[in-house]
């Protein structure tokens, strides 16, 4: 069997755990090395692993038993760590958002480039099993030529966090630049899966509530892909329950799903004018959590070369773009391109 891959923990907190945990027991990984600012976090979690556990960054990043690093802290640190890091010249699984700015987010894509750095970001929405099934029914051809998707993302967080900023929750903290740009990069980097590469932004938003949020209460984001196809995410933060509602228009078939506890898919295949809309197929059954033991095993295996990398840095620093392009149209009441940013 081969070796496990020795991992470095750039962080203590839930996300590392929930990461690790799901692999526990598979021999896919062994946590040698532990840092995290909280002295309690990063010994206890050392402890569950019988690792060793540091109390500054750079004794982590020296180490040399260990061969790759999982960095994932409050995001307006995720640059600044991944800089650090860097300096070790080995593998790197980096939470998303990569960066919080767009400066920052491009200077780490050519500091990864430079060094020619395996660096994997965690845009988890590729591993969500009804949007892994949306992406195979694409993907195999079986929707046609996509022609436009709609996503309404119905959350409450901005209730619970945004609009109140007290120091310990870092959703928010300014610096974090909102739900757009660290939760909502998810969305964009699937979207940019299922329907090609992002030719612009076009969005519009109010603000009637909570004046001091980081997200507009509503926001209605729309893609152009360079294949002509349009995506548009409704994305609220204000509604008193959370879902998400998709539907992807294609040349042979129209599919409806919904993430949530009871995942499913309707796959409607015949146009009907009249009577009710019942679907051709039902797909159900999905599990709604991300499956963390594959994101991981992606990642061992593009650090130890045996399979290419399939979340790449370059595709984090879309994401952020897409983010602040919509924060420019915003802004601007324009159309934005990403070439402008």
């Amino acid at each position: 069997m081969n070796a496990p891959l020795r991992l470095g923990l750039y962080g203590c907190g839930a996300r590392t755990n929930a990461l690790i945990d799901s692999v526990s027991g598979s021999g896919l990984v062994k946590v040698t090395c532990c840092y995290d600012i909280d002295k309690n976090r990063r010994e206890e979690t050392a402890k569950k692993h019988n690792a060793s556990a540091v109390d500054t960054s750079a004794k982590l990043i020296g180490n040399k038993d260990v061969d790759a690093f999982i960095i994932s802290l409050a995001p307006k640190f995720h640059a600044p760590a991944a800089m650090e890091t860097a300096q070790a010249g080995k593998p790197i699984f980096l939470e998303k958002p990569i960066a919080t700015n767009l400066e920052d987010g491009r200077k780490l894509l050519e500091k990864m480039r430079e060094k020619g750095i395996i660096c994997q970001v965690g845009l988890a929405y590729r591993y969500l099993p009804v949007f892994m099934k949306v992406t195979d029914l694409i993907k195999s051809g079986a929707v046609g030529k996509v022609i436009a998707i709609q996503y309404d993302w119905i959350s409450w967080i901005g209730i619970l966090y945004e609009h109140i900023y007290d120091g310990r929750n870092w959703r928010g903290d300014p610096e974090t630049g909102g739900q757009i740009v660290y939760h909502v990069c998810h969305l964009f980097d699937i979207l940019r899966v299922w329907n090609g590469e992002i030719l612009s932004v076009t969005s519009v938003s109010n603000h009637l509530i909570f004046p001091g949020s980081l997200t507009d209460n509503e926001n209605f984001i729309i893609l152009e892909h360079e294949n002509g196809a349009l995506s548009c995410v409704h994305f609220s933060e204000v509604c008193k329950h959370s879902t998400g509602l998709g539907r992807v228009n294609g040349s042979e078939l129209t599919l409806e799903f919904e993430w949530q506890d009871n995942s499913w898919i309707k796959i409607y295949r015949e146009a009907r004018r009249h009577g009710p809309r019942t679907p051709d197929e039902v797909l159900e059954g999905f599990d709604a959590n991300v499956l963390n033991n594959e994101i991981i095993r992606d990642f061992v295996m593009a650090a130890k070369g045996e399979e290419p990398l399939k979340v790449t840095v370059e595709d984090g620093f879309v994401a952020l773009k897409v983010a602040f392009a919509a924060k420019k149209s915003v802004k601007e009441g324009r159309k934005v391109y990403l070439s402008e940013l």
